[in-house]
């Protein structure tokens, strides 16, 4: 591979790069407040789960 070729191929891989990482920038920012979201519920119902099962058995 002459270093053209290299130079063309090493510029080609960061563009790919920069593109992809716009791209999961792009689609991590639309989806985190709902991914945020689902995160908050999720622990707030593990804690309510958590807390009823208390009652009922002691966890050694």
């Amino acid at each position: 591979m002459s270093q053209k070729q290299l130079k063309v191929c090493l510029l080609l891989v960061r563009v790919a790069f920069v593109v992809a990482t716009v791209l999961i920038w792009r689609v991590s920012t639309a989806y985190l407040p709902a991914a945020l979201g689902c995160w908050v519920a999720n622990r707030l119902l593990m804690k309510q789960i958590v807390n009823s099962d208390d009652d009922e058995t002691v966890i050694v």
